[in-house]
């Protein structure tokens, strides 16, 4: 699967980072959904700007991308960050959820709908970042992603 990723920046202009992402990623039948990196900014542990107003600029780009796909977008992010700041709000979109344990999370949705009300829906699980794979420089990243999930994914 293709499809296009988008490290939201908290702070900046949801309209314009959501107007940039659907300017420069065309989606075809059988990409991956849009996706958006959702967490801290690379070396902070906090949002950067109010809880309220991450809280409301996310919902405006989560909404235009929504209406520019037609789809709800992926949300990808850690644990800690979607306990932290996106459960209760953001809980009926998909997550990629990156949890480096040996089992998946427990709200999981491996085989069937979780109730958005209670567990967001959990269709990738991103067990690692420091794996290594023979011809490629640096740790990677490995996910799961079940192939009952793939169509709940798909564009």
């Amino acid at each position: 699967m293709a499809g296009g990723y988008h490290v939201y920046v908290p702070g900046e202009d949801p309209v314009k980072q959501a107007a940039h992402y659907a300017r420069y990623v065309k989606l075809e039948k059988g990409n991956f959904r849009p996706v958006v990196d959702v967490e801290y900014m690379p070396g902070s542990r906090e949002l950067l700007v109010s809880e309220a107003r991450f809280t409301a600029d996310l919902e405006i780009f989560l909404g235009q991308l929504e209406r520019a796909y037609g789809l709800k977008p992926v949300i990808y992010t850690h644990m800690d960050f979607y306990e932290r700041y996106l459960s209760g709000s953001f809980s009926h979109y998909p997550y990629w959820m990156a949890s480096y344990t040996q089992e998946a999370p427990g709200m999981m949705s491996l085989f069937s709908e979780p109730d958005p009300e209670v567990l967001p829906a959990i269709y990738v699980w991103q067990f690692t970042a420091s794996e290594s794979i023979p011809g490629v420089a640096g740790p990677v990243s490995i996910s799961f992603l079940p192939m009952a999930n793939v169509h709940s994914m798909s564009y």
